[in-house]
Formats: structure tokens, C-alpha cells, sequence
């Protein structure tokens, strides 16, 4: 029994039709299972990185505020210098502000972390608006008394293990 030529050229096409209906399904399973960590997985390391990078960040100026309050407070005890009260005065509002966005912005490690590094911030103004308030009074001495007491530079500890913590804690995430 010979075929026709028709019969020959349908069966070809119906075969090549059926070879690509499966190498195109195939390729379309494979383009999903490569296309899926673009829809999930990426975006979420990327928002992961964009967190990280942002409460860095925010550990780096709570460092950096801390030191710009000691050192106006230093300075103002030392010098009277109203411009010492006044950088004091701007760069509390803004330490305040940094940690609460990174009580807003951490996990619970973080959150804990940072209350910590709050409670030693509270006693550190504290003694420092004391300090201010002593040298606006005259007595410059006693102000740096408290500067310099043991009690402030226990809570300067506190704040500053606090800031390694959360480093440590960061460099354990990274390893």
C-alpha cells in the first residue's frame, strides 16, 4: 500500500505540529520555573537589601548624633559658646528621630537593640541638659564634673555596646 503524497505531507505536518506543541511547552515550562524568582524571589532580597542599607545607615548617625551631643556639651561647658547649646539643641531632635525610625523600620532584634541604646540615650541627656543648664547658671566646673563622672561614661558604655551589638548582630547575618 502506497501513500499518497497528500496523506505523506498531513502526516508530516501533524507530526512536525505535535514535536513543536511539546518543545514549546517544554520551553514555556522552563521560561516559568527561570521567570518565577523574578516575580518573588528578587523583590523581596531586593526590599531585604533596601532595609538593611537603610537601618546601616540609621546606626551610623545614631553613632554620629551621640558624638555631636558629647561634643557640644563638652565644648559648652568648656567655652560658654552659645553655638555649642544651639548644635546641641538641633542634633537631639535628630538622634531622637533616628532611633525612632529604626524602631519602625527593625525586627524585634533590632527593636530590642535600639530600646537599649534609648534607655542609655535618655540618662545621657539627661545629665547633659543638666550640664547645659549648670553652665547657663555659671557653674562650668561642675557641669564638666558631670561630663567626666563615671555615671555618664557607664551609660556612654551602655550606648555604645548597644551600637556593637547591632554590628555583631549584622555581620552574623552576613556569614
Amino acid at each position: 500500500y502506497r501513500m499518497k503524497v497528500p496523506h505523506k505531507v498531513s502526516i508530516g505536518f501533524l507530526f512536525i505540529s505535535a514535536l513543536s506543541a511539546s518543545l514549546g511547552y517544554l520551553t514555556y515550562q522552563q521560561l516559568t520555573a527561570i521567570i518565577a524568582p523574578l516575580h518573588g524571589d528578587i523583590p523581596k532580597g531586593i526590599e531585604e537589601l533596601r532595609r538593611t542599607v537603610t537601618l546601616d545607615d540609621l546606626a551610623y548617625k545614631t553613632r554620629l548624633y551621640d558624638e555631636i551631643l558629647t561634643q557640644s556639651a563638652r565644648n559648652y561647658a568648656f567655652t560658654k559658646a552659645q553655638r555649642w547649646k544651639q548644635r546641641y539643641a538641633a542634633f537631639e531632635a535628630e538622634l531622637d528621630a533616628v532611633i525612632k525610625r529604626v524602631m519602625e523600620t527593625g525586627d524585634q532584634r533590632d527593636q530590642a537593640i535600639f530600646a537599649s541604646i534609648q534607655t542609655a540615650n535618655d540618662a545621657l541627656v539627661q545629665m547633659e541638659r543638666h550640664a547645659l543648664g549648670l553652665v547657663d547658671t555659671g557653674d562650668g566646673q561642675k557641669a564638666i564634673d558631670i561630663l567626666d563622672s563615671d555615671a555618664y561614661w557607664r551609660e556612654k558604655w551602655k550606648y555604645d555596646a548597644g551600637i556593637r551589638d547591632y554590628y555583631y548582630k549584622r555581620d552574623k547575618q552576613r556569614h
